[in-house]
């Protein structure tokens, strides 16, 4: 029995749905992992206790963010402090510097308070 390969469009269709299927996964398990706590263990939203200690310049506050822009920054490997010589959030063409004295600025990628001494996999070097 033959089998023919199957031709560039095809194989970029199939990636693609792999994409949107993956994607769609990772959503629906961090949907079911936040809905499995029981309610008596849940805190009101509106403590302060409740949201992330400030870290690295204090853009690790995540709480305005959906799921999916959670799962965005882990897959794009988003770090507040970067370990890679000469690139940084504050270097890389996708950042926007933060405005009115903020000390986290944002990102056309990553959504929520990117630091500027971050990095994410995504990163490319500012146009001089």
């Amino acid at each position: 029995m033959t089998q023919s390969k199957p031709s560039r469009r095809e194989a970029l269709q199939i990636l693609a749905q792999l994409g949107v299927l993956a994607a769609g996964g990772g959503a629906m398990l961090s949907a079911c992992k936040s809905e499995s706590k029981p309610a008596a263990d849940k805190k009101p939203a509106d403590k302060p206790a409740d949201k992330p200690a400030a870290k690295a310049g204090g853009c690790e506050d995540l709480s305005g963010l959906s799921d999916a822009d959670k799962t965005t920054r882990t897959s794009m490997k988003y770090v507040a402090q970067s370990t890679k010589a000469g690139q940084s959030c504050a270097n890389c063409a996708l950042y926007k510097a933060p405005e009115g004295g903020a000390a986290c600025g944002s990102c056309t990628v990553v959504k929520g308070p990117i630091d500027p001494k971050g990095w994410c996999q995504v990163w490319a070097a500012k146009k001089a």
